[in-house]
């Protein structure tokens, strides 16, 4: 059902998609805004093997039911994510709210996409989104302990006097 919705949302709704390479070091940063019935993406291709912080989202809005009406997520997984609403400043009718996205890994060459959207609600939000990346460290290789060489030379060893005496 929330495929339908989403995948509605995405035809009949301002679409705004934009793609981009990404390596190890990178931090991504942006602003927009997401208007009724909108949807926005952001896609990254990994340029090498990768690991993502969680990816932080906040919006502002003049009511609660502006971002109360937001969902965000990566595209392809059953998780979908909204806000915890928070009252900002003095004036009653504005509205601000954060939320995360699980941190998660990227192979070489895979591709991601953050999504946004704004199925109903009065008016539009105004919204940020971030992240950082960092390489994957490769995992140290295995030593081959001191005591398997010394093995191999006995063997060998043996192997030679056994040859000598056998003549």
């Amino acid at each position: 059902m929330k495929a339908l919705v989403t995948a509605l949302a995405v035809i009949a709704a301002p679409t705004i998609v934009t793609a981009a390479t990404i390596s190890p070091g990178s931090n991504f940063g942006t602003s927009f805004q997401l208007t009724e019935g909108g949807y926005v993406s952001y896609s990254f291709t990994a340029s090498e093997a990768l690991s993502v912080s969680e990816i932080a989202v906040a919006g502002t809005g003049f009511s609660s039911a502006g971002l109360d009406s937001v969902a965000f997520g990566i595209v392809g997984s059953d998780l979908s994510y909204g806000f915890d609403m928070i009252e900002a400043g003095s004036d009653p009718d504005t509205f601000a709210a954060i939320g995360f996205i699980d941190g998660f890994t990227a192979d070489i060459g895979e591709t991601f996409a953050i999504y946004f959207t704004k199925n109903a609600g009065v008016n539009n939000a105004s919204m940020a989104v971030s992240f950082e990346t960092a390489a994957l460290e490769a995992p140290a290789p295995v030593p081959l302990p001191a005591a398997g060489g010394m093995l191999a030379l006995a063997l060998g060893g043996m192997g030679f006097a056994a040859l000598r005496k056998r003549r």
